[in-house]
């Protein structure tokens, strides 16, 4: 994942020791649960999987269960090329948008971790609270917070029903900033749930943004070699008024999904197995208005109705791949544009081709809610890629890229057409400098192409992060 949160740091180096046993103990990613604990069968389309990200064990702060209570603090120093998303071509209305300017800032994030580990539930709940001070653009300043718990029941669900388990988690962030690509990183992250990535590479206007994920998840091992499994997520993305950017003013959409799915996996072979699953999706929109939120007023906009066959291979101890195809039926009214079905799709790559690095690469094809320019459905494909290296005991380092495209559905034709192409690389480097101390440097650039109302407006940024993270442990 592309690594945009400036108060990810603190968050991530909190983490650590979770990748970190799982790169020593050659953890699995089990399809019924989330991470961060619980006893596992074994069995599923991840396990087991090469991490996405190690660390060094002079990061880690090992638990051994129990409850345990872990504060942070860090202050980031930041220099962002193009801090108001100023355009560097297109446009013929120039007086809609705002021109680019540089500008440093200030990053002070506050966040404590509780974990908790029985015989019961493994858990943990985490929460921040960040500032962001700018040095000329004042009215940029803005508080954030972020907010999430994750409880994985095989343990108590075991004991009703044998062979069973599943997951809850919550997670509810707060900000001024439209992040391209969700900067949560599952790897060090256990409250981390992937339907959290609201956006998928649109990169939009400064506002006051609210997101608010649940998902339960469960499953039943019929067999050794068949595990049934199902979930359900429920997502609110709400928007204020555009501070600042490169999208007119009124065009957000607060959207509101539903995301129910019932699949199997059937391991075939030692290293083989096959999955097929049917997915439902029920988005609803309402205007850039607070009232809507406070009336619960949405209007219909679209279903779907997918399904999909994976197959996954264990290639070697540590090498993995997977690929995975079908179709999404969406269903909406002629007036938004029509129904009509479209391809959907992923690959991944999971790779440690030593003990110190990792590489990861994943493709992603669906039908996902469009926020900006036009309520309805948007076509995503997005790629990213990652390498995670230890340098040394204390040096850790991370390269990352990201491209996503989103585009209006050939046949939604009463859709406002639209594209949006995103292309995302950074670079970050963290430094033990004492048990509890530790400093990261990153860098981030983005580039943004925006094509709507048969006009096009391009802009890029450079972001520099340096700062100091302190961990009470």
């Amino acid at each position: 994942m592309i690594l945009e949160t400036l108060g990810s740091v603190a968050i991530l180096l909190i983490f650590a020791n979770l990748c970190w046993a799982q790169s020593v103990g050659g953890g699995s990613v089990q399809s019924g649960s989330s991470a961060g604990g619980g006893e596992q069968s074994g069995f599923g389309l991840g396990a087991p999987m090469p991490p996405q990200y190690m660390a060094s064990p002079y990061f880690a702060t090992p638990f051994s269960g129990g409850t345990r209570l872990l504060p942070s603090l860090s202050v980031i120093g930041g220099y962002d090329s193009n801090a108001l998303y100023g355009l560097t071509s297109g446009g013929s209305d120039q007086s809609l948008f705002q021109k680019g300017s540089p500008d440093y800032f200030v990053n002070t994030t506050a966040s404590l971790l509780l974990q908790q580990s029985s015989s019961y539930i493994e858990g943990a709940v985490q929460g921040s609270f960040s500032s962001y001070n700018y040095l000329k653009n004042k009215d940029l300043d803005f508080t954030g917070w972020n907010a999430g718990a994750t409880a994985v029941l095989d343990k108590t669900l075991a004991r009703l029903i044998p062979r069973s388990g599943g997951s809850l988690t919550y997670n509810y962030r707060k900000s001024q900033q439209v992040y391209a690509f969700d900067p949560s990183d599952p790897a060090t992250n256990p409250t981390f749930d992937p339907n959290f990535n609201v956006t998928r590479g649109i990169q939009a206007a400064r506002a006051e943004t609210t997101t608010t994920v649940g998902t339960a998840t469960g499953y039943y091992d019929a067999s050794s070699a068949v595990r049934l499994r199902t979930s359900y997520s429920y997502a609110v993305n709400f928007f204020g008024v555009p501070q600042r950017g490169t999208i007119a003013i009124g065009n957000f959409f607060t959207t509101k999904s539903h995301t129910a799915s019932l699949g199997s996996d059937v391991r075939v072979g030692p290293a083989d197995t096959v999955g097929i699953q049917y997915q439902y999706t029920r988005t609803t929109f309402s205007a850039n208005d607070a009232s809507a939120e406070n009336t619960g007023f949405f209007n219909e906009a679209f279903k779907t109705h997918g399904a999909t066959v994976t197959w996954a291979r264990q290639l070697s101890s540590a090498l993995m791949a997977s690929v995975s195809g079908g179709a999404t039926y969406l269903l909406q009214s002629e007036s938004a544009g029509g129904s009509g079905v479209a391809y959907q799709g992923a690959a991944s790559i999971a790779w440690r081709p030593r003990v110190d690095t990792t590489v990861g690469i994943n493709y992603t094809r669906g039908i996902y809610p469009s926020f900006v320019v036009g309520a309805g459905p948007a076509i995503n494909d997005t790629v990213t890629a990652q390498v995670n290296h230890i340098f040394g005991p204390r040096f850790l380092g991370s390269v990352s890229v990201g491209y996503a495209r989103n585009t209006t559905p050939g046949f939604s034709a009463g859709q406002n057409d639209f594209t949006f192409t995103t292309y995302q690389a950074n670079a970050s480097l963290s430094y033990q400098l004492f048990r509890n101390l530790s400093t990261t440097f990153t860098y981030t650039y983005g580039s943004y192409d925006q094509q709507f109302d048969q006009q096009r407006f391009q802009y890029d940024r450079h972001l520099v992060l340096i700062g100091l993270t302190t961990i009470w442990k």
